[in-house]
């Protein structure tokens, strides 16, 4: 089994997300990464994509923990959003088309085979999966910045975690609407400059 590939420049298209917030999800990986005996493909889910910063971090730092293979999937319209201004960037690229070629360029070789996109809302997808068997061990959500958009999803998605798995995300303290969101539901904690993350406690 090869480690992942270095890939070269990486295409933000004018929306990136901070290096300390990069590090603090490499340490959230770290915990999330299941410790029990159960030799089964890791699985996550990053909600909000855009062209892949945070799926990639994901991807690479599970693969290191674990050292063996697991999937991330990609949730996204990939028409960006109002609220953080990336929706004027996406149609200013070319539209959904040209950030979704991005992201599969950022991903290179593992583009489907360990990170794989599911185009769509985070409604949608949250529906479907409840008609899957598979629960998740960590959950990044960047999609909805707003209050009740972010708390939703923290509602939809808090369930498909599996038990000591952890579901975080970026923005607080940059949008008032997380933050809210975020503090109303109850957070384990912060790190970086605006990670924050809820641990999905084990029963017993």
């Amino acid at each position: 089994m090869t480690a992942p590939e270095r890939i070269g420049a990486f295409e933000d298209l004018g929306h990136s997300v901070e290096e300390c917030d990069l590090r603090a999800l490499r340490t959230l990986c770290d915990l999330a990464a299941p410790r029990y005996p159960i030799q089964r493909p890791w699985c996550c889910v990053d909600v909000g994509s855009w062209t892949g910063a945070t799926a990639r971090c994901i991807h690479r730092q599970m693969w290191k923990s674990l050292q063996r293979q697991g999937k991330v999937f990609c949730i996204d319209t990939f028409a960006g959003g109002e609220c953080d201004g990336s929706a004027e960037l996406a149609t200013s690229h070319g539209g959904p088309e040209a950030v979704l070629r991005a992201l599969r360029a950022n991903m290179g070789k593992f583009w489907l085979e360990r990170v794989v996109p599911l185009v769509g809302t985070s409604q949608q997808w949250a529906g479907l999966w409840s008609g899957t068997t598979l629960t998740v061990d960590l959950i990044c959500l960047d999609a909805r910045h707003d209050y009740d958009g972010c708390k939703e999803d923290i509602d939809l998605w808090l369930p498909h975690l599996r038990p000591g798995g952890l579901l975080c995300g970026l923005g607080y303290g940059t949008y008032d609407g997380v933050s809210r969101a975020v503090d109303q539901r109850g957070k384990t904690g912060l790190l970086g400059r605006s990670l924050w993350w809820i641990h999905q406690r084990e029963s017993g």
